[in-house]
């Protein structure tokens, strides 16, 4: 009797031994495979982050170029007004990205017997209108932000998104008029681009059907969201609060010290999904003008996306 009570325990022992070993065994296969989904998620992510980057990177070197070729040009060369604006036309007609242009000289510097010269050339609903900004009495448009901060600069600069005809932002290059025996400030020439077109390009990129890609100035201000509302009106700060993400309060402190995290964050509110959705998260700068870019990846999408390959 002892003997067969020894053998049952054994058994026992025997049974309990191998269940805790195929446990651990299936415990340790689905650690190693989730380090394993992990790594390629974060490498996806990357993937995409880097590809867009490049792109948008791309994107605003043509956009720059337009107004420093023709800034270099107007530093020597004395045009007519039919020729100033029909050039301003011509840039906005060619190029699909541009909302607007204007060649803007300082006062009193375009002619001694006009004190403003100001062509701006801009679409609106589907045509090319125009206006001289210097006509517009109300506008004063060397107290505006695109005229003040290139001119004390310097400099070109990109400026942070405002509203005017349209939500916008506009890249400013100031130019300087040459003469025998002296160099002078001449004006401004200006590019706009609609935050309206900037967010269907982005959103035109999306990695999976509910993943996407969005823009963030370098103060933080919402440039492109794939829920329009956000656009322009937001910043990351407000943004954690609205949607009651703390994580995009910590990446508004994080892109101030230029630290770049990836983050993990559940969302049905992010693209109005009926399902909490989990995202993941990763951002960087555009180094042409200090916009961060920002990649939130739907985790079951890429998943599936990698299990098919």
């Amino acid at each position: 009797m002892q003997f067969k009570n020894l053998k049952y325990r054994f058994k026992l022992f025997f049974a309990a031994l191998v269940i805790l070993l195929v446990g651990a065994c299936f415990a340790a296969y689905f650690a190693t495979s989730t380090i394993r989904n992990n790594s390629k998620i974060e490498d996806k992510l990357r993937h995409y982050n880097t590809t867009m980057n490049f792109e948008m990177q791309k994107l605003l070197e043509f956009i720059e170029q337009i107004p420093e070729d023709f800034a270099f040009s107007l530093e020597y060369i004395r045009f007519s007004d039919e020729d100033l604006k029909e050039i301003s036309r011509m840039i906005v007609s060619l190029n699909e990205e541009i909302y607007g242009n204007g060649i803007v000289f300082e006062p009193k510097v375009y002619k001694n017997d006009s004190i403003n010269f100001a062509p701006y050339f801009y679409r609106e609903n589907g045509k090319i209108k125009s206006q001289d900004l210097g006509d517009i009495n109300y506008y004063n448009y060397w107290n505006q932000d695109w005229y003040i901060i290139p001119k004390k600069l310097g400099r070109p600069e990109w400026i942070e998104p405002y509203y005017d005809t349209v939500a916008m932002t506009t890249y400013s290059v100031p130019f300087w008029r040459h003469t025998e025996d002296s160099i002078y400030f001449g004006g401004i020439i200006t590019v706009d681009l609609s935050l309206d077109w900037l967010n269907n390009y982005v959103n035109n990129k999306r990695p999976t059907p509910n993943s996407f890609h969005f823009i963030v100035s370098k103060f933080g201000t919402l440039i492109t969201f794939p829920n329009k509302q956000y656009m322009f009106n937001e910043n990351l700060m407000s943004l954690s609060e609205r949607l009651q993400q703390p994580v995009f309060k910590q990446i508004a402190y994080d892109i101030q010290k230029d630290i770049i995290n990836t983050y993990i964050i559940k969302s049905d509110t992010l693209l109005k999904a009926r399902d909490t959705k989990k995202y993941r998260i990763l951002y960087s700068k555009l180094k042409i003008n200090d916009w961060w870019l920002f990649t939130c990846i739907n985790e079951e999408e890429l998943l599936n996306g990698i299990f098919e390959k």
